[in-house]
C-alpha cells in the first residue's frame, strides 16, 4: 500500500511539474544588452534569412507542450535554450529581439538569429515590463548592485534620493518612463511602502529589473 501511495505521489508531482514549468532569468547577462524587446511565440513561427517574408526560410520554431521541447530545423531543444522567459501554465513563451526592420523583427535564440513577422507578437522592452510588471511585479537580478536599489524623487540620478536598500526586495510597478520605473518598495522591516523612481535598465543596456510573468 505504501509503495502504491508513493508511486502515485511521484506521478502527481511529475505531472504538476510537466504542466506547470516556468523560467525567469536570474542574472542580467541572460538578457542581450543590445536587445530591443521580446517576441511572443504561440504555436509555430517561420524564420527568414532576411527582413522580408519573401526571403529564404531558414527555420521553423514549433512548441511541443507535451514534451516541453522546441522543434527547429536542427532538431529538438529545450525551452531554456530558446526562450528568454516562459510559463507553460499561462501559455507564455518569449524570445529576445535584437533588431527591427519594417514589419519584421530579428530573433536571437539557441545560438541562432533570424527574422520573423512582428504582427502583434512583438513587445518593446518598455511595453513588456509595463504589461507584466504592472500585473505581477518586478524583481531584481541577482547580480544587481546595491547602488541600483535606490528610489529617487525624479527619473534622474541627480535628483533627491528617497530611499536606499541594501538587499533586493519586491518591486511594485506603477509607471514606466524611458529606462525608469515609478514603483513602490517596502521599507526596512515594516509594512510601509516607499514610492519613487528606480532604473530598470542601465545606460549601457544591461538590466536591473525584470517582470514576473
Amino acid at each position: 500500500m505504501k509503495k502504491l501511495f508513493l508511486s502515485f505521489a511521484i506521478m502527481l508531482l511529475t505531472t504538476v511539474y510537466a504542466f506547470g514549468a516556468s523560467y525567469e532569468p536570474k542574472y542580467s547577462e541572460k538578457i542581450n544588452r543590445y536587445s530591443t524587446g521580446v517576441f511572443a511565440v504561440t504555436e509555430k513561427v517561420t524564420v527568414y534569412d532576411e527582413p522580408s517574408d519573401t526571403s529564404q526560410i531558414i527555420d521553423v520554431i514549433e512548441i511541443d507542450k507535451i514534451k516541453e521541447k522546441v522543434r527547429t530545423n536542427t532538431g529538438e531543444t529545450s525551452f531554456h535554450s530558446v526562450f528568454t522567459t516562459f510559463s507553460t501554465d499561462k501559455n507564455l513563451y518569449f524570445i529576445t529581439v535584437i533588431d527591427e526592420a519594417q514589419d519584421l523583427v530579428k530573433l536571437c535564440y539557441d545560438n541562432k538569429t533570424g527574422w520573423v513577422k512582428a504582427e502583434e507578437n512583438y513587445y518593446i522592452w518598455k511595453d513588456f515590463l509595463f504589461q507584466y510588471g504592472k500585473e505581477n511585479g518586478l524583481y531584481f537580478f541577482r547580480n544587481a548592485k546595491p547602488e541600483n536599489m535606490a528610489l529617487y524623487q525624479k527619473p534622474d540620478e541627480t535628483s533627491k534620493k528617497i530611499a536606499s536598500f541594501d538587499y533586493a526586495r519586491p518591486v511594485f510597478l506603477k509607471l514606466i518612463r524611458g529606462s525608469w520605473a515609478l514603483a513602490s518598495m517596502s521599507d526596512f522591516g515594516d509594512d510601509s511602502y516607499v514610492i519613487g523612481w528606480i532604473r530598470w535598465r542601465n545606460q549601457d543596456g544591461s538590466f536591473i529589473l525584470f517582470p514576473h510573468i
